[in-house]
């Protein structure tokens, strides 16, 4: 850093009279952000206490008040800013002169009014650089400084005292427009802040209390500032990060679909990428900021559980073949993984989530326990974070139940369709969500085609052209070869993942019973009729062969299915999961136990917390 001269001399009288009226702007150029300069009590910058601090600003003296901090004027303010204490207020009116430009006037020592300020540092460049023009009118803030020919330098009366300044009227087009002008756009209100602010100092208590690198955030006064963008790359806000952790977004901020980028420059993400290429997505900045370290790859901020599928899908939209992974948080009510896993179950991702030992979730009553990848960063290191990503799976397969709402024709006008690019799963032959068909005349191989295709969409492998595929689950609809002697052992030639496998056994849908009656009709002649029963009958093709068995095998087995089943819901609701293996651990096939619960009439309900199925029997 350049140095100043060894000693340079200030007079107090001049600077405090150069600076009455400008504080504003002063304190705003020393890295105060423009929500404190108002004179309504708010949140404090430095002790981070609510509706605690107002800047007053009391006959133009920068004065400011503060339930917990205390009370001051505009120098005492300066050295807060700029983390001075009572030695280093000759460094505190340096830089305060440094901002209004009288850095180097030369004035006549007064002992009882000047102070020596001995190897003070210039000005850092961001302070000295002509800045980009600035609007703090909404603040209620001057635009500028006046000049030099209007408040010059105080002269000295007979008794060397400061003469003032003399006053000048101003007119209702040079008064400052109130608070909260109507017309000033996010964006305008963004780049005033961000004009204002600096790069994050390493040392920020937060930073070092997350155990992270900046990675680009910036700061202003106490605070950090992260910005947010939309897809276009317009600015749509900020959010401020106090040194206490606690966070808020800058008034008029839109939170939905915008989003921050670490490790990257923003407008990178609209070059497109290769399909082995990762983009990863997490909530909150510090969790991005440990990914990132840990992997190297670019994280994006979506800044809330709540914003990931929006955000997701515009990331998936600038980049349709790339890896995207969601981080989700391991909440222990469940709902970073809910919002995680509907994420990239939409757009087609992967998912991770930070797993933590039964020693680290203890934390005493009233703590938070670990639940993020920065929680896992400080836990066990960045290792562990990148051990963690590299086991991103697609999301869970979920139990659906039968849609028994009423059918009927669902439209919507085409100028609502927003026109999306096609994304792959085998680029240039096989798109995601559409349906394509595999046509050849018998014996050419097409079931074995079909069988290679599963086991490389299971295992994320590789296409005959060189071209990565992206992991993923696999539904297998077979009526002609046999799972066990056919399709399992080819699969397992191939090397699939068979967890990642499942072969369709059955389709339940609704209908209407019926039965046959004989009837006399026309002087004694016998025929039949159809008489329809009441109600809806939900059942599977083969339930309803098997409802005409004669197998006294098979009708055991179902009896002791249902027997199964009632015992183990008289208690109450139980996961199906759970249900499932139990069965499969007294004998009971799968496809009896299912033919069981409908026979019976066991329901199934999804849990809103945990996110499991359970079944249970419902109240007569």
């Amino acid at each position: 850093m350049v140095m100043m001269a060894a000693t340079q001399t200030f007079d107090l009288d001049h600077v405090r009279q150069a600076a009455n009226g400008n504080w504003p702007r002063i304190h705003a150029a020393l890295g105060l952000a423009p929500q404190f300069l108002s004179k309504i009590h708010g949140p404090c910058p430095f002790c981070g206490g609510k509706d605690r601090f107002r800047y007053d600003d009391k006959e133009g003296r920068g004065t400011f008040i503060c339930a917990q901090c205390g009370a001051g004027d505009g120098l005492a303010l300066a050295a807060r800013l700029l983390g001075h204490g009572k030695q280093d207020f000759g460094k505190t009116l340096a830089a305060v002169a440094g901002v209004l430009g009288i850095g180097g006037h030369k004035v006549e020592k007064r002992p009882h009014l000047s102070v020596v300020a001995a190897h003070v540092p210039e000005m850092p460049d961001y302070m000295r650089e002509e800045p980009p023009p600035l609007s703090y009118a909404e603040y209620g803030i001057p635009d500028a400084l006046p000049d030099e020919a209007t408040w010059g330098y105080p002269q000295s009366d007979s008794r060397g005292r400061a003469s003032p300044a003399p006053k000048q009227e101003k007119s209702g087009q040079d008064r400052p427009p109130p608070m909260g002008r109507p017309g000033v756009s996010i964006q305008e209100k963004t780049q005033n802040v961000l004009a204002a602010c600096r790069p994050a100092d390493p040392e920020h208590p937060y930073l070092v209390d997350k155990c992270i690198k900046p990675n680009g955030a910036l700061q202003q006064g106490q605070s950090l500032v992260i910005p947010l963008q939309s897809a276009t790359g317009e600015l749509t806000g900020v959010e401020y990060i106090h040194t206490d952790g606690s966070k808020k977004f800058l008034t008029g901020t839109i939170k939905k679909k915008s989003f921050h980028v670490v490790g990257s420059t923003p407008g990178a993400l609209s070059q497109p990428l290769k399909s082995s290429e990762r983009v990863l997505i997490a909530e909150g900045f510090a969790t991005a900021a440990s990914l990132h370290e840990a992997t190297g790859h670019p994280v994006v901020v979506a800044f809330d559980a709540g914003n990931l599928t929006p955000v997701a899908e515009v990331i998936r939209r600038l980049q349709p073949n790339a890896c995207i992974i969601l981080c989700g948080d391991a909440d222990a009510n469940g709902t970073g993984q809910r919002h995680a896993c509907a994420a990239a179950q939409k757009t087609g991702s992967l998912v991770v989530f930070p797993e933590f030992y039964e020693e680290e979730l203890a934390v005493d009553p009233g703590q938070k326990p670990p639940s993020d990848f920065n929680d896992l960063h400080r836990a066990r290191w960045l290792i562990a974070v990148k051990e963690a990503v590299d086991q991103a799976k697609p999301p869970p397969m979920e139990e659906k139940q039968p849609d028994e709402e009423a059918t009927g024709a669902v439209y919507r006008y085409m100028s609502s369709v927003t026109p999306e690019p096609i994304q792959w799963l085998w680029p240039g032959r096989i798109p995601k969500g559409k349906l394509t068909l595999q046509a050849g005349d018998p014996g050419l191989g097409k079931s074995q085609v079909a069988l290679y295709q599963a086991a490389t969409v299971s295992t994320g492998g590789t296409w005959p052209d060189g071209s990565q595929c992206q992991p993923g689950n696999v539904i297998i609809i077979s009526v002609e070869d046999d799972p066990g002697d056919t399709i399992s052992p080819r699969l397992a030639a191939l090397g699939a993942d068979m967890s990642r496998i499942v072969i369709l056994e059955a389709v339940k849908d609704t209908g209407f019973a019926y039965r046959i009656e004989t009837v006399t009709v026309l002087q004694n002649i016998e025929t039949s009729k159809i008489v329809w029963e009441q109600g809806i009958v939900t059942m599977s093709a083969d339930e309803a062969l098997a409802a005409q068995t004669s197998n006294p095998d098979e009708k055991s087995a179902l009896d002791e299915a249902c027997e199964f089943l009632t015992d183990q819901l008289q208690l109450g609701p139980v996961e199906a999961g759970k249900l499932k293996t139990e069965a499969r651990n007294a004998g009971i096939a799968e496809r009896t136990l299912l033919r069981a619960k409908t026979m019976i009439g066991i329901k199934s309900r999804k849990e809103i917390v945990s996110g499991k199925w359970k079944w249970f029997k419902p109240t007569p």
